[in-house]
């Protein structure tokens, strides 16, 4: 399967539609222009590769423009979670170093100002000249921190390669798909939907929140065959559909971020909602664990209190005790993982990151 990046022909000439936010369309032609309108005033403004770019975390189009323009610019992209208080911010600065700082300005595009100046470089990987392959440093995403601080996992365009080709193989995902991102961009969850899409040539549908209304009102417009939920969005989505069963235009809703109950389950099943349930980690570029709709609809009622879920192709799963020792199935224990979409380490914090990447598997915690 060919994963084709945005700025190669043909789609970065092509008329299909790529972004759709509200009223508003791109299509790829349209959308390479934007991109490299932004990437010409970043690149005027000394960002270049091996600079770090922290962007004050909003969910719209200009998010779409600016992970792209830093996608083509090699530069390292670090999305701040808007839901952050100011003590959080800074601290996630601090943890930058030298950075340039990108805010929203009144005209609609970015404001840029430079953080740290005293502080040493972001230590960045080679790029290579392609942009279909390249081993830098994409993304620095914040942890949770549902273990302790957060932590801010560096994220190689490698691994987002990777997690895209799992997926669509996972999920049949290709150029036709049109998905609807309504997670924040700033989120793990949200901002890879912005890379595959690019990966894939298919259509983002872009909305600034979720809104179980206007979603249902998308998905029943039959535009949308994929959707990104947490058990709680797809919740108030089944109470505001009032029993509505989902067209078959919607092939896939991919459910993770925590455990879905069992009620929920059984009540998606009975509108027959397309659920793919997932499991994934920030430190996996998302996805590494997901059962595709068409296996969901055939698990009995039993196994909606512990769902089987399938580890993406190239994905590893380990169960091992407390020494690191293997461990027979159906025995309690830590996930560990291995394969290509696994994180390098943790920015600024090397102890950390000899603790989870023991060998190169990835300790889940």
């Amino acid at each position: 399967m060919h994963l084709a990046p945005l700025f190669e022909e043909p789609l970065s000439s092509s008329s299909k539609a790529a972004l759709i936010e509200g009223p508003r369309s791109w299509t790829w032609k349209e959308l390479r222009l934007e991109v490299e309108a932004l990437a010409e005033k970043l690149s005027v403004q000394g960002i270049g590769s091996g600079c770090l770019v922290a962007a004050r975390g909003v969910s719209d189009s200009r998010m779409v423009f600016l992970a792209h323009a830093l996608w083509a610019i090699r530069a390292t992209f670090l999305p701040l979670n808007a839901r952050w208080t100011p003590g959080e911010t800074q601290s996630a600065l601090r943890q930058a170093g030298r950075a340039a700082l990108a805010e929203p300005s009144e005209k609609g595009d970015w404001k840029i100002s430079w953080l740290n100046p005293e502080a040493a470089p972001f230590a960045q990987e080679g790029w290579p000249s392609r942009a279909s392959s390249p081993e830098g440093i994409q993304l620095v995403l914040f942890t949770s921190g549902t273990s302790g601080s957060p932590k801010a996992a560096l994220i190689p365009f490698r691994a987002i390669e990777a997690s895209a080709r799992a997926a669509a193989l996972q999920l049949s995902l290709g150029a036709d798909t049109r998905w609807l991102c309504c997670m924040p961009l700033f989120h793990t969850g949200g901002l890879l939907i912005v890379y595959r899409s690019a990966f894939y040539g298919s259509t983002l549908i872009l909305h600034p929140e979720f809104d179980a209304i206007h979603v249902n009102d998308a998905i029943d417009s039959g535009t949308v065959t994929m959707v990104s939920l947490v058990p709680t969005m797809l919740h108030r989505l089944l109470v505001a559909r009032e029993g509505k069963p989902f067209p078959p235009s919607l092939r896939c809703i991919l459910l993770g971020g925590a455990k879905a109950s069992p009620g929920l389950l059984r009540e998606a099943r009975r509108l027959g909602a397309p659920v793919a349930p997932t499991y994934g980690l920030t430190e996996t570029a998302s996805q590494l664990c997901t059962l595709p709709p068409e296996e969901f609809a055939k698990l009995s009622e039993k196994d909606f209190e512990s769902v089987p879920l399938a580890p993406l192709p190239g994905v590893s799963i380990e169960i091992r005790d407390e020494k690191g020792r293997l461990l027979p199935p159906g025995t309690l224990g830590e996930i560990f993982v291995r394969a290509p979409m696994v994180m390098s380490g943790y920015l600024g914090d090397p102890a950390a990151t000899e603790r989870s990447l023991p060998g190169g598997t990835l300790r889940t915690g």
